[in-house]
């Protein structure tokens, strides 16, 4: 019964969804991961599916659902997007990157894990190589503890920002010769040259961050959860998570409740109204205190305080 009631309630509210989907994609900035949820197929059958995130500045959490890694997922969401696209390296966003395409944003948590892994065989230079990369977060915190704006945030990236990692290119030229090809720091190494362009653009503009933790946060819920729920029960299953994790956890990030929140929009829903204002930053600006203002009439009226 729970399970037909959060499927029938994931059809009505999945124009809401999809209008969630139209401000991220608007944002000019999205950040996108995915992660491993279990499929069950038959009886004793099990196959791999995707949880996929597309998150903006504003703390809107777009989920989708593929049963599996193809590129045909991030195609289906991102369309012909054309802002900045901060992703991991994973092949099947190349194909939005181009001089009429995306604009790729990589992620130095990402390139930074690299090196970890690389410690035990190489604690010395991998060592550094981590040192130099934090300091690229010391900049990070400076310009958030400063408060700057995104201008600012530009002028100082450029200033202090650019010449470490200059220093760190040429260190890594230096150092790729010395290690063993198939050596974790040698795959850090090559990982963090291959994809430099890309980790670098975060310094051109002060509206862009300089990892893809944003998209990991959101995908915390997903990983929490599958350690209760454990796989989905079929596709349509995938698909329903996919539009209630959306607006419940966007609503979280923005301290909407989400119970008070789905129950206003199914009535709404019900009446007609246009689902483009009823997504979780949409609803919150036009009803969130319409409601606040009912409900406390409703609670005053009960404990005999309004007549």
């Amino acid at each position: 019964v729970l399970c037909e009631s959060a499927r029938r309630s994931a059809e009505l509210l999945r124009p809401v969804w999809e209008a969630l989907q139209d401000e991220v994609l608007k944002s000019g900035h999205v950040f996108t991961d995915d992660t491993t949820v279990t499929i069950q197929k038959g009886v004793a059958g099990r196959m791999t599916g995707r949880v996929w995130i597309y998150a903006d500045k504003e703390d809107r959490l777009f989920y989708d659902f593929t049963d599996s890694r193809s590129r045909d997922g991030p195609k289906r969401v991102l369309g012909e997007y054309h802002g900045y696209l901060q992703a991991d390296a994973y092949v099947g966003y190349d194909c939005f990157f181009g001089a009429e395409g995306a604009q790729e944003v990589a992620c130095w948590a990402h390139a930074r894990r690299y090196f970890e892994r690389a410690e035990e065989d190489h604690p010395q230079l991998a060592g550094e190589a981590l040192d130099r990369i934090g300091e690229l977060y010391v900049v990070e915190r400076v310009a958030k503890d400063r408060e700057l704006e995104e201008e600012d945030i530009a002028a100082l990236r450029q200033k202090e920002s650019l010449p470490r990692l200059e220093a760190l290119e040429l260190w890594m030229a230096r150092t790729r010769p010395t290690v063993l090809d198939k050596s974790p720091l040698a795959k850090a190494i090559n990982y963090t040259r291959n994809n430099w362009e890309a980790l670098v653009r975060y310094t051109e503009d002060g509206r862009l961050e300089i990892d893809n933790n944003r998209s990991e946060r959101a995908l915390r819920a997903v990983v929490t959860g599958r350690k209760n729920w454990m796989f989905v029960g079929n596709e349509g299953g995938g698909k329903t998570a996919a539009v209630l994790y959306s607006l419940v956890q966007t609503c979280k990030e923005i301290e909407v409740d989400p119970r008070q929140y789905l129950g206003d929009v199914l009535v709404r829903l019900r009446r007609g109204e246009d689902p483009k204002e009823l997504t979780p930053h949409a609803w919150k600006k036009r009803y969130a205190e319409e409601l606040a203002e009912d409900r406390a009439w409703i609670i005053a009226k009960l404990r005999g305080k309004v007549e």
